[in-house]
């Protein structure tokens, strides 16, 4: 039985998982649970379906930890599973909820870092154009 801490990474326990340790499973199932379900949310307001399709999910990976490959962000490759195993879910799931819409809102979220970045450029960009001499700034004004 390996011992594993909150602060043990990812890759340590995905080696550990496919090597079929289930200490390894349950930490990153702990670890990823309601992050995963807050993503799923994003897609559907069915809490029911999102947990649903998470609980298949976390079955599939159990039952097929024998195939599963290494991969370079333990992160990412959950999102992306989650992720098919919801739409799946959604396909065979008389729907309610425009999907393409939900995926539009989610495509087009915009993060922190990016709005920093953007408001930079702006500043630098308005700063720049400001050195100009007065003809040759017009066109940007």
């Amino acid at each position: 039985m390996a011992h594993f801490s909150s602060h043990t990474d990812d890759s340590v326990l995905w080696h550990h998982f496919r090597a079929g340790g289930e200490d390894g499973y349950t930490h990153l199932a702990r670890r990823y649970y309601r992050k995963l379900i807050h993503y799923g949310q994003k897609f559907t307001p069915d809490v029911q379906l999102v947990e649903d399709a998470l609980q298949d999910m976390l079955v599939h990976l159990w039952l097929h930890q024998g195939n599963l490959n290494n991969t370079p962000s333990v992160h990412f490759y959950l999102l992306k599973a989650f992720r098919n195993q919801l739409f799946r879910a959604l396909k065979t799931t008389p729907s309610r909820v425009n999907l393409k819409a939900r995926f539009d809102d989610v495509s087009s979220e915009v993060s922190t870092e990016e709005l920093y970045i953007q408001q930079e450029t702006d500043q630098s960009f308005r700063a720049q154009v400001g050195e100009l001499p007065g003809i040759q700034s017009d066109p940007f004004l």
